[in-house]
């Protein structure tokens, strides 16, 4: 965990060095300043003791950052044939596009928290399939497991995709 007092300048400058060097998960508490375009995962307003009365009478802002595991790029898994997730990354705001699975599918969600990567998506043209893939992003790859449920059945299955190492993009942008 890293507690930084510092201006936005200083923040913004810092924020490449973060995103690069620290862990995926790694919290940063931000005291009343903030990152720019890096949004806080939390924020909250605190009442702080004035320094030139004494009294408690004045807000603060406190941020909290949880530094996201960059996982820009083309990734690629089997399930009968060749599935490939394009994703675009700023910060811990992701976009992606599936191409391979049937027409159908639409991702519903996608988050990265810290290491921790979570897909929901809808199969089927009433959305009846659910495929939740979730796993632990590590460089190129990311394992977990996907669990499918449709009205007829839950399957479990361990899930593991690989990242293309050409299609990475900084996520600082």
């Amino acid at each position: 965990m890293i507690f930084a007092f510092l201006n936005n300048t200083l923040n913004r400058k810092l924020r490449p060095r973060f995103l690069r060097l620290l862990r995926p998960g790694t919290r940063i508490i931000m005291h009343t300043h903030d990152m720019g375009e890096w949004k806080s995962d939390v924020s909250e307003n605190v009442k702080c003791e004035c320094i030139n009365t004494g009294k408690l009478e004045c807000y603060r802002t406190a941020r909290l950052y949880i530094v996201p595991a960059n996982v820009t790029g083309i990734w690629s898994w089997n399930e009968g044939n060749t599935v490939l997730l394009k994703i675009e990354q700023s910060f811990q705001k992701l976009n992606g596009k599936l191409i391979g699975k049937e027409k159908t599918a639409k991702i519903r969600s996608l988050r990265i928290e810290g290491d921790a990567f979570t897909m929901i998506v809808h199969m089927g043209d009433k959305a009846n399939t659910e495929a939740v893939y979730s796993g632990t992003v590590l460089e190129h790859s990311i394992t977990g497991r996907l669990v499918v449920q449709s009205p007829y059945a839950t399957i479990h299955k361990n899930w593991i995709a690989t990242r293309d190492p050409a299609t990475w993009r900084s996520i600082d942008r």
